[in-house]
């Protein structure tokens, strides 16, 4: 490293816990993207197999409602896993890159990670909601 590097490059580059929090991204990435794929595998199960009709003591079929559930939360987390799968990789190595050539986060890195979250949130809340139903 020369002199002119920033002072968040020598914290990240020179302390011993970079290399434990690196380590636990990469931990954290391949859980979520293995529990997403086992969530993800349940919610097709559910939504794309013939169920027997639910009746209730007045002849109602309940399990329509059930059936649109699974199917809205399965395309839910279609767009999460892509969300996690794709977007989450890409923005972290659009930081490391930024930080790497520039010394800094660009304001055009952030924008998009603030994006991403934004839409992370909006999942975990749009899930919520399908799980109430």
């Amino acid at each position: 490293m020369t002199h002119n590097t920033s002072y968040y490059e020598r914290i990240i580059f020179n302390h011993s816990w970079t290399g434990k929090m690196l380590h636990s991204q990469k931990v954290y990435y391949i859980s979520n993207l293995i529990l997403g794929s086992l969530i993800l595998s349940f919610y097709a199960v559910m939504a794309f197999t013939e169920h027997y009709p639910c009746l209730t003591k007045s002849g109602t079929n309940i399990s329509k409602g059930f059936q649109l559930a699974f199917k809205l939360g399965f395309f839910i987390h279609i767009a999460d896993f892509a969300n996690i799968g794709i977007f989450d990789y890409l923005i972290r190595l659009m930081v490391n890159a930024d930080i790497e050539a520039k010394g800094i986060v660009m304001s055009k890195t952030i924008m998009m990670e603030t994006v991403y979250y934004v839409m992370e949130w909006g999942f975990r809340c749009a899930i919520l909601l399908v799980t109430i139903l």
